[in-house]
């Protein structure tokens, strides 16, 4: 019997530990088509745009999962294939917000 080759790995990276906590990375939504399901992201380190798919932001319903242009977003970095992309996205609070 033939055993399955195993592929290029696609796990994202792991969090970064600042002060003991897990850490995301983060960024800006660049744009984000609603219609579509897709968009991009550029992280603050390294400014680099990540691509982001519906299917990867964060919530129960798939329907409402969107981003909008200049939000400020966490997420875990998946490194491989043509492009990076961000998954596990998270919108981050906005400072100074009561």
């Amino acid at each position: 019997m033939g055993r399955a080759r195993a592929g290029p790995s696609h796990r994202p990276t792991q969090p970064r530990a600042r002060g003991g906590a897990s850490v995301l990375a983060s960024g800006t939504v660049k744009w984000f088509n609603e219609e579509n399901g897709y968009g991009y992201i550029v992280a603050d380190e390294g400014g680099r745009d990540l691509f982001v798919h519906r299917g990867s932001i964060m919530g129960d319903d798939w329907r409402t999962r969107t981003l909008l242009e200049g939000a400020r977003v966490g997420f875990d970095l998946l490194e491989g294939g043509m492009n990076p992309a961000a998954i596990h996205v998270l919108p981050l609070a906005a400072t100074g917000s009561p």
